[in-house]
């Protein structure tokens, strides 16, 4: 199995070589300023993490995320992405970086008006935080900035808990390309375009 940091390196690897730029800085200071309005969504437990495709460097994270992986905001914005990483079942984290090599490649590929509908799901994603608390969670990534040819430059996890809903043993996950689907799931490891949902 692969560290977080080697996961990490295949991301920019793989994100790098289609969606190599990162907003302006006056762009990135814009939204940024705007998306501190997440911070007080701690009061109803939202769960938000705003990153870059071209590295996948997380940009901000909110008290209530920063929490839920057993940290402080400040930490996980100095160490990166390689924090979140850790928390995640090492089986999960192969998966979704093999993944990324297809979809990454099918977005590229893909008209401009259908990257405006790219979005990515995770779900049942295993996290053991810090202090040993254990999570079922559901990822969803969808892009928040584009550039002139909407080729995605920033993103937003937005992350719920659903440890009432699942158990261990299972976890999929759902990409969505304009109107194509394609999915992965841990009992048939091979992504399909196939739709999961019904």
């Amino acid at each position: 199995m692969q560290t977080p940091a080697e996961a990490h390196q295949k991301v920019v690897e793989i994100w790098g070589q289609y969606y190599p730029t990162l907003p302006a800085p006056a762009q990135l200071e814009e939204f940024l300023q705007q998306s501190k309005i997440l911070d007080h969504s701690d009061l109803n437990n939202l769960r938000t993490v705003i990153f870059a495709y071209h590295n996948f460097s997380i940009h901000h994270i909110n008290t209530s995320t920063a929490r839920y992986f057993g940290s402080v905001p400040e930490e996980i914005l100095e160490v990166g992405p390689t924090y979140i990483i850790s928390c995640i079942l090492p089986q999960q984290v192969e998966a979704a970086v093999n993944n990324t090599r297809t979809i990454s490649r099918q977005l590229n590929r893909a008209k401009p008006e259908e990257k405006k509908r790219y979005q990515s799901t995770y779900v049942n994603c295993n996290i053991t935080c810090r202090y040993g608390n254990k999570h079922r969670s559901m990822f969803h990534a969808i892009p928040v900035l584009w550039d002139e040819n909407n080729n995605p430059l920033l993103g937003m996890f937005l992350i719920h808990d659903l440890e009432p809903f699942l158990t261990d043993g299972t976890w999929w996950y759902r990409y969505r390309v304009g109107d194509r689907i394609f999915t992965y799931h841990s009992a048939h490891p091979e992504l399909q375009e196939a739709d999961i949902l019904t």
